[in-house]
């Protein structure tokens, strides 16, 4: 063998474990992408996530066994393999909107279109095995492709949540992966050559890469345009954070929030639901000199807290940094939430709801507020569990209270009930209660304390739009539609059996 033919050789290796390593990274992030996109339009991440990983590595194993049928030219059939994969994959989001808008035809799309993925990826180490087999042993030619694919899946599971989607967001993300995988193509065009590059092959080749960097061009507008026809009012402001989809949309007057396409409030009827989460708990307390509100990031609940002249600290711990930056520098937030976060008294905490209570350093609160999402899905799920529970009870001050936001117990009176059964598993006393909120319907609320609850309704602070004496003794009652059955059962991290009870609730008013 000559120098000359030993360093080509060489250079094809080095060609082709470049190739298996990116197309490892844009495999896994198709299959992190159709993930999210779904539980983003559907919900319920762990069944969309679920549904993806399945779909996609059954399919894999279809493309795998496949390839013992691939004769000829292996370099040209992998070339082939990667430019379809890479036109599939780069479009893939844009198939997926335009389904979704267009009515009931989703998930058969959304598993056709998974598993055609899977199945072309599995194609490719079978056929990069055997290609390089031409340079060496089998056992050294697996081995060595095995590694380069694992160490691109580790690549693309960091890269996506950390850098791809918060900098790029969903849909530019899946052109740029598309690209990357027609790059590949380009790449073993130029490095092989005289094996196979075709004009069809390259005019091809060229054509989709043109057709996704014109697509990501235009990804703002039409990213924009798509998010759009989902929500009936205007967006205002529109990002993909590392941990969610925020939207803010508005019309006249009324600015709403989304996160993940669920509403979070309006602000033509937010006073409702906040003054009924803050007030009644508050004035069941004689002093309030510290409150910790977890969730929240909006500013609400803090503004609400903030009307107690007695507050000398209030703690806001929200996993999202994205959601308290917008809270404190969008304008229209701003006033909604009259300005909370810039407060002197406050203090922001971009971490983990669990940690925070944890880390005992903090020492003790009077007042504990829980304004989470709904426990729509398991992770959810855990912020409403026993465990969190036992955390927050260790973190009250005696006599203090403890308040969460417990979705509805008309639409979700399963759930709602398993939170307040959870919650006596810990506390002494609770104290159910709801109200109606015009953009949720009749909403619940539940108070956990050491102490029997005891509000003195003198403490309430003047200039209130909705909560009065009256209004929360209403509310104490519930009835026979949204009772509580004989036996809620309670959620707790190791049988977080919330979020299915909340699916079958709210399944039939979706």
């Amino acid at each position: 063998m000559t120098q000359s033919t030993d360093i080509q050789q060489q250079g094809e290796i080095r060609a082709l474990l470049f190739s298996i390593l990116l197309t490892s990274v844009c495999a896994i992030t198709y299959e992190l992408l159709i993930g999210a996109l779904s539980s983003y339009l559907t919900g319920n991440s762990v069944i969309q996530y679920s549904l993806t990983i399945g779909i996609f590595l059954s399919a894999m194993g279809l493309g795998s066994w496949l390839s013992r049928y691939v004769q000829g030219n292996l370099l040209a059939a992998f070339a082939d393999v990667e430019l379809g994969l890479g036109l599939l994959g780069g479009l893939s989001l844009i198939i997926l909107y335009s389904v979704y808008l267009l009515g009931d035809l989703y998930m058969p799309v959304f598993i056709l279109l998974s598993g055609s993925m899977g199945t072309l990826i599995g194609f490719e180490i079978p056929l990069v095995t055997r290609i390089m087999r031409g340079y060496g042993p089998l056992s050294s030619s697996l081995s060595t492709v095995l590694t380069f694919d694992y160490i691109g899946g580790l690549a693309a599971s960091l890269l996506f949540p950390f850098v791809l989607l918060p900098l790029f967001g969903i849909m530019r993300t899946s052109f740029i992966t598309g690209i990357i995988n027609i790059g590949v193509v380009i790449v073993l065009l130029a490095v092989f050559r005289e094996r196979i590059a075709r004009p069809l092959r390259i005019g091809a080749s060229l054509a989709g890469l043109l057709v996704l960097s014109a697509a990501f061009l235009a990804s703002d507008p039409l990213a924009a345009w798509y998010e759009q026809q989902l929500y009936q009012d205007h967006i205002m402001h529109s990002e993909q954070s590392q941990f969610q989809k925020i939207v803010l949309t508005g019309w006249r007057d009324d600015t709403r929030l989304w996160l993940d396409g669920s509403l979070q409030f309006s602000t033509v009827d937010e006073y409702r639901y906040h003054e009924t989460l803050i007030q009644p708990a508050m004035a069941s307390l004689p002093r309030i000199e510290r409150a910790l509100v977890m969730g929240g990031g909006d500013g609400m609940a803090v503004r609400e807290i903030l009307k107690r002249t007695d507050v000398q600290t209030v703690h806001l711990v929200d996993l999202d940094p994205a959601i308290t930056r917008l809270a404190q520098t969008h304008p229209v937030l701003v006033a909604a939430n009259s300005n909370a976060l810039g407060d002197a008294r406050v203090q922001v905490h971009n971490r983990d709801a669990f940690k925070f209570l944890e880390d005992t350093s903090g020492g003790l609160y009077d007042l504990i507020v829980a304004d989470f999402p709904d426990p729509h899905n398991e992770v959810l799920s855990k912020l409403y569990s026993r465990e969190i529970y036992r955390l927050v009870r260790h973190r009250l001050s005696r006599g203090g209270v403890f308040v969460t936001q417990a979705t509805s117990p008309f639409f979700a009176r399963d759930t709602f009930w398993m939170i307040e059964a959870t919650l006596r598993e810990v506390f002494p006393h609770t104290q159910p209660y709801h109200e109606y909120v015009p953009s949720f319907g009749d909403w619940g609320f539940v108070m956990a304390s050491g102490l029997r609850w005891q509000p003195d309704w003198s403490r309430l602070p003047r200039g209130l739009r909705h909560i009065t004496p009256r209004v929360v003794s209403n509310g104490l009652s519930f009835p026979p539609d949204s009772a509580r059955p004989e036996d809620p059962g309670i959620n707790t991290l190791n049988n977080p059996r919330m979020y299915r009870a909340y699916q079958r609730g709210w399944k039939n008013f979706n």
